[in-house]
């Protein structure tokens, strides 16, 4: 009667998990337009459309056309691999189910991938207009409106951040980008990996998987703003910030900027003289913060950012912005010294200690650690970051 019982239970669970494998996943409405005309604009696409090279013999010079015709194309988030933009689709059954995914034909991701999108430009004059990738898998060649702008030795690497200015061969209105995403090879190509424990994908992650923006600025641009953090451990009563950004002459001609802002709330400002085509890098005088609130890991705290926010301006007029947010913190992990610890490394959080074989090991919030107020209302890192996830 046991075995019996048993094998029904397993028949139970085989029909529902069947029918689960069965359920069609509603596509999310994309969009693949966007429109960005002002000054320090940097909006990503919101989405594409996707096509095997193996179903289009078009060229890129054609697909980068406005109005260019992509009947039964995938439409895909703005950043999305092929295969999961596919199974969005419902062009593969559940790939958590059973065998499915190892059932997947390999062979439709060893051909490169078109991705597609529109975006709009306003009608002002004397800006410049760029596109930035900065997460592609594993290489790429792009157009816009027919013209090549970049090829598959330029647009290389994951998390390598490619700039191209778009200005000569964009115009007001509409106008199309058109990607061909190369076949990724993680023996090869710099790439990104997945848990050792958990089925490869078929495409093996290949696609667009950070966001493509579209940036339009004046003759002088900022790129790459960011902040040095130092934090007085183990008091965590004082830390000290310096703003430092790259500013960009994209004119045939020298210009003085000046560049104002604030970094957590104290103002900047500083004026730099620039030839044709230069860039320099300002650093800012340093700001020092009293009290500072400190950002911790998960499960020590919580993750509170500053702002940092830069305008660069040119004969009155604004040419650029830039926005980032910053954490505070103090990360350390040197090698042990003694002989019995031989191998180890004593690793600290804002002046907090423990000590691993092959990793920084996170203590768990206790009386050693600060007290629940203090790290609720703390602060921690040394650099720019996106967003206050704890990592």
């Amino acid at each position: 009667m046991t075995l019996l019982a048993v094998a029904a239970l397993l028949a139970s669970v085989g029909g529902t998990g069947a029918a689960s494998a069965a359920t069609r996943q509603t596509p999310v409405a994309v969009r693949t337009g966007v429109t960005v005309s002002a000054a320090g604009e940097s909006t990503a696409i919101p989405g594409f459309l996707i096509q095997s090279s193996a179903k289009t013999t078009d060229t890129g010079g054609t697909i980068s056309q406005p109005g260019y015709a992509a009947s039964g194309w995938y439409p895909v988030a703005a950043r999305s691999t092929v295969f999961a933009g596919l199974l969005q689709n419902n062009r593969y059954p559940d790939p958590f189910y059973s065998t499915n995914m190892r059932n997947v034909a390999t062979t439709d991701f060893s051909v490169p991938w078109w991705y597609r999108a529109d975006f709009t430009l306003g009608s002002e004059t004397g800006l410049r207009t760029y596109v930035d990738f900065s997460g592609v898998l594993s290489k790429a060649d792009v157009w816009v409106n027919g013209a090549q702008v970049a090829n598959s030795t330029q647009v290389v690497g994951m998390y390598t951040r490619h700039e191209f200015d778009l200005t000569s061969v964009v115009r007001s209105g509409t106008n199309s980008i058109a990607v061909r995403v190369y076949p990724n090879d993680p023996n090869r190509d710099l790439t990104t990996g997945w848990i050792d424990w958990v089925q490869t994908p078929p495409d093996k992650n290949m696609g667009i998987v950070r966001d493509v923006r579209v940036r339009r600025s004046g003759s002088v641009a900022l790129r790459n703003a960011h902040v040095i953090t130092t934090l007085v451990t183990p008091t965590l009563d004082s830390a000290t910030v310096t703003a430092k950004a790259a500013v960009r002459n994209d004119s045939a001609s020298a210009v003085t900027a000046t560049v104002t802002g604030t970094v957590a709330g104290t103002p900047l400002s500083q004026t730099v003289s620039l030839a044709a085509r230069e860039t320099k890098t300002l650093t800012f005088p340093q700001v020092t913060l009293a009290n500072p609130q400190v950002w911790w890991p998960a499960g020590m705290g919580s993750q509170p950012l500053y702002d940092l926010d830069l305008t660069a301006s040119v004969s009155g007029g604004v040419s650029d912005t830039v926005q980032e947010r910053f954490g505070i913190r103090d990360v350390k992990a040197p090698l042990c010294s003694s002989a019995a610890a031989a191998g180890r490394r004593t690793c600290s959080c804002a002046g907090i200690r423990s000590t691993s074989r092959t990793s920084c090991a996170t203590p768990s919030i206790s009386a050693s650690t600060p007290s629940a107020s203090r790290a609720t209302s703390s602060r921690t890192s040394s650099s720019t970051s996106p967003t206050g996830t704890a990592s």
